[in-house]
Formats: structure tokens, sequence, C-alpha cells
């Protein structure tokens, strides 16, 4: 006696026919499982996907550096305001990002940032007289809001101008893996910590303007940092 078996969905694959709903927002990926189930289907875009991973590359690394540079500077002037353990701890924050060009390893440091925004501003309209160490330390932050007010400027223009294309060629059906945490990393966190940068980078414009003023009313020279900010 034979066993017979049906398999309806074989039989749906083998006749070329597999019916999905699917949302707007889903045709993309679904286009480009098609593509993958049918030969005869456009291949996808691999070199716009290629693109897209090296400008996040370049675009994390610019976060990177610029939060490092923001950090030390806020090290550095707590140090001048006397709270030494408070700029070691940021000195150590802002070296553990050398190298990193990780989206969300850099976005941990963004609480860390703003809460010595805060306690800086405070300081700073409490602080008396400086001494001549102190004002050392304020003179070396200032090279390190330079760096970080001009690395931090427009960057959350240029993530929003990936995010645009990324999710173009989502849709098209390509940079599949990118959707769902593969090579170009998830999408969703880079729409996350992009939609916190403008907060961040205010604040730090009203600590460095807040800096420049505390440094000069001490008489420490703040070079063209005003112009930057």
């Amino acid at each position: 006696m034979k066993l017979k078996i049906t398999i309806p969905l074989a039989g749906a694959l083998v006749a070329g026919t597999l019916l999905v709903t699917a949302t707007p927002g889903q045709a993309g990926l679904l286009g480009g499982l098609s593509s993958a189930l049918n030969p005869s289907a456009p291949p996808t875009n691999s070199a716009e996907t290629a693109n897209l991973g090296q400008d996040l590359t370049g675009l994390n690394g610019r976060f990177a550096s610029s939060m490092r540079e923001m950090l030390m500077a806020q090290a550095l002037t707590l140090l001048a305001l006397g709270d030494q353990a408070k700029g070691d701890q940021l000195t150590t924050e802002a070296k553990s990002l050398q190298g990193v060009n990780d989206i969300n390893v850099v976005a941990r440091s963004i609480t860390v940032s703003e809460s010595a925004s805060t306690e800086i501003n405070q300081k700073m309209k409490a602080s008396t007289k400086l001494s001549r160490a102190s004002k050392g330390d304020l003179a070396s932050a200032v090279p390190y809001y330079l760096a970080g007010s001009v690395q931090a400027a427009g960057l959350p223009n240029a993530y929003q101008s990936w995010i645009a294309r990324a999710r173009s060629s989502a849709t098209g059906g390509g940079a599949i893996g990118m959707l769902s945490g593969g090579g170009l990393g998830n999408l969703g966190s880079v729409v996350t910590v992009t939609s916190k940068l403008p907060s961040l980078i205010s604040t730090w414009g009203t600590t460095t303007h807040n800096f420049v003023r505390f440094a000069q009313g001490n008489q420490v020279n703040t070079g063209d940092l005003a112009s930057k900010i």
C-alpha cells in the first residue's frame, strides 16, 4: 500500500505562484524575497548597498569623533572647576570611543555628555576666581570644544539624508539585510539615534557658548571658538 501525501505549498512553489498580502512598507522586502525565489526577477543593487554601508561607517566615525572631542572638552572643564572624579570619568569615556564606528556604541555616551553639560553650566554659574592651574585646564579644553563643534555641525542632516537613501533602496528591493540587522546595521537604530542628535548638539552649543563667556571672563584666550558655535 502506498501512502500519498499532499503538500499544497510545495505545489504552489512549483507552479511559481506564492500569494502574499503585504503592506506598502513591506513591499521592498518581499520584492527581494521574490528575487531569491524567481531568478528572472531584477537583482538587488549591491553597489548601492555597499555605498550605504561605507557612508554609514563614515558618519558613525564622525559622530564618534565629535563625541570624543566634546567629552574631553567637558572633562577638562570639570577639572578646572574642581571636579576631579567626574573629569577622570569623562576622560575614560572619551578614550573608550577611540576607533569606534558603531552608532549604538557611540549613542551610549549621549546621556553621559548631556549630564556633564548640566553640571558644567551649574558650576560655571557658581564659580568664583580660578587658580592659574584651573585656567590652564580651561585653555586646554578650547581645541577640544572647537574640534567637537566643527565635526558635529551638520550631523543630523547627514544622517537624515542617509536614512532617506536607505529607505529608498530597501523599497526598491536593495539593502534587505539592513532592515533586519544585517551588514549595514539596523535602520531602526540609526533612526532612533538620529532623532536625539539635534537636542544633543543644541546642548553642546549652549555649553560651549557658556564656556567661552566663562573662560574669557577669567582672561583665558578662546581663539575663534565663538565663531564656530
